[in-house]
């Protein structure tokens, strides 16, 4: 999802959705990523409950930016049929 929300298009018509995109894939990239470097035991690393509970609100907001950009997607593809 990374490529899509660094769309110009995307980001314009989707800001919400960009904006938590771009909250979790920062806490992905320095918050997860750091905890698992320094734990080097990925069943370790996910045991610990706020890596659960930050996974599972991960997951839920990742989810509704992809179903706000089918959506969209959809909508496009409604107003240009001819192209898909």
């Amino acid at each position: 999802l990374e490529a899509v929300f660094t769309a110009g298009d995307i980001m314009r018509a989707l800001p919400k959705d960009t904006r938590v995109f771009q909250k979790r894939d920062k806490e992905w990239c320095s918050g997860l990523m750091e905890k698992a470097k320094e734990v080097k035991n990925v069943a370790q690393c996910c045991e610990d409950e706020y890596v659960v509970n930050l996974l599972k609100e991960m997951r839920a907001d990742l989810e509704q930016c992809q179903k706000s950009l089918t959506g969209y997607l959809e909508k496009k593809r409604s107003r240009f049929p001819r192209f898909y």
